[in-house]
């Protein structure tokens, strides 16, 4: 579960910047 909680958080940051 360690790697999909890093695969997720990346996931969040490349929404989060798409949303800006």
């Amino acid at each position: 579960m360690g790697a999909d909680s890093v695969y997720w958080e990346r996931c969040i940051s490349k929404a989060s910047w798409a949303h800006l």
